[in-house]
C-alpha cells in the first residue's frame, strides 16, 4: 500500500491506527521537541574486565575490535529533569556501554565500529515505551535512586520488587578553577593544575546539526617523566596505533590519539615540578598569546630523551608567536 501524497515521516506506536504519538523526539504537530532546557547530571565509572567474562553480552556477529585479554566496559547513572515532553518532570537512567565493539554487515560487508548498549535501565514507562518502538533500544524498567548527599558526591541504588542489584558512589567532585580566560577554563579538584577543561571554541570538534552542542574532547592520563612517556610512545608504535597529534602545551608535552571509538586520549607530562607554577604560567603573556602549544616530532621527542639531553630542556617551550586553535 503506498502513502499518500500529504503523508508527512512521524513516530507512531501501536496500534498504529491510534495515529502519530507525541513523545521525546516529537510534539502533537510531529515537530522535533526543544531540548534546550532539559538538564542533566550523569556519575559512570570505566572498569577493565577479562573479555572472557562480557562476550556473551555481544549479540551474533558482533566482536571486539582487538580481542585480547581485557576489554572495557561503563556504568553510567544519569539524571534527566524539566523535559518538555514530560511536562517538565524527569526521570533516572542506569546504562552499561561495551567498548572497543565492531560489527560487519553479511550483505555488503561494511564494518561498523563503536559502543555496544547490551541494556538501559529506566524508571519511568514513557521513555522505556517510547525509547523501545522508535529506537529499538534495550530498556528495562527499574527502581533507580539517585542522591546527592553533599554537593562533592553522588551515588544511585537499582532495584526490582525490592531486590537491589546495582549500588555505587564517587566522591571528591568539587572542583575550582585554576585558570580562566576568554576562551579557556581549567578545573582542579586535587594537586594538580587541572583535571578538567572547558573550551569555548564551535570549530574544537565537528558539530551536530541539531540536539545538544556540548561534547568530550578528550580524557587525560599523567606519567611522572619524559622516559615513561617515550616508553609509552614506542610501545604503541611497535603495535600499529601512533599519535593523532603531539604538541608541547607549556605545561605539559602531550601525546593524543583515537580509540576505537574515536575518542581523544591525551598521554601527557607536566613541563613544571609543581601546580602553582602551572598556573603562574597560564596567567602569563605567552599563554595569552598561544593557548594551544607547538607541535613536534615524536620520534625527535624520543631520540632527545634517549640520548640524555636534560629535560628542562625539552620541556621548555618555544617561541612561536600567536597560535588559538591546532
Amino acid at each position: 500500500m503506498s502513502a499518500p501524497r500529504n503523508f508527512i515521516p512521524m513516530h507512531h506506536r501501536m496500534p498504529i491506527v491510534f495515529g502519530p504519538f507525541p513523545g521525546p523526539r516529537q510534539a502533537f504537530d510531529g515537530g522535533a521537541r526543544d531540548g534546550s532546557k532539559t538538564s542533566n547530571v550523569e556519575a559512570f565509572i570505566t572498569l577493565t574486565v577479562p573479555q572472557s567474562s562480557i562476550v556473551d553480552l555481544l549479540p551474533p556477529g558482533f566482536r571486539f575490535q582487538r580481542p585480547g585479554d581485557h576489554g572495557y566496559i561503563t556504568v553510567a547513572a544519569k539524571r534527566l529533569d524539566n523535559l518538555q515532553w514530560l511536562g517538565g518532570r524527569g526521570y533516572n537512567l542506569l546504562s552499561v556501554y561495551v567498548h572497543g565493539i565492531e560489527y560487519t554487515a553479511p550483505e555488503d560487508g561494511k564494518v561498523y565500529q563503536g559502543t555496544y548498549l547490551p541494556v538501559l535501565w529506566e524508571s519511568m514507562a514513557d521513555p522505556i515505551i517510547s525509547g523501545r518502538e522508535e529506537l529499538g533500544y534495550p530498556k528495562l524498567f527499574a527502581n533507580l535512586d539517585i542522591a546527592r548527599p553533599t554537593e562533592e558526591s553522588y551515588s544511585m541504588k537499582a532495584s526490582w520488587e525490592g531486590s537491589q542489584f546495582a549500588d555505587f558512589s564517587v566522591g571528591g567532585l568539587r572542583g575550582t578553577v585554576s585558570h580562566e580566560s576568554h576562551r579557556l577554563c581549567f578545573m582542579t579538584y586535587d594537586h594538580e593544575h587541572h583535571r578538567i577543561a572547558v573550551i569555548k571554541d564551535p570549530n574544537a570538534c565537528p558539530r551536530p546539526e541539531t540536539g545538544m552542542q556540548a561534547g568530550l574532547h578528550h580524557t587525560a592520563f599523567g606519567f611522572p617523566t619524559l622516559q615513561d612517556l617515550a616508553t609509552s610512545y614506542e610501545e604503541k608504535k611497535a603495535a600499529g596505533i601512533v599519535p593523532d597529534w603531539c604538541v608541547n602545551h607549556g605545561i605539559s608535552t602531550s601525546m593524543y590519539y583515537k580509540d576505537p571509538d574515536g575518542n581523544g586520549i591525551e598521554f601527557q607530562v607536566d613541563n613544571f615540578d609543581s601546580a602553582s607554577e602551572a598556573v603562574a604560567f597560564m596567567e602569563s603573556d605567552a599563554f595569552a598569546e598561544n593557548p594551544v602549544g607547538v607541535d613536534f616530532d615524536p620520534d625527535e621527542f624520543v631520540r632527545r630523551v634517549r640520548g640524555g639531553e636534560d629535560e628542562r630542556l625539552i620541556k621548555a617551550r618555544p617561541n612561536i608567536g600567536p597560535r588559538d586553535r591546532r
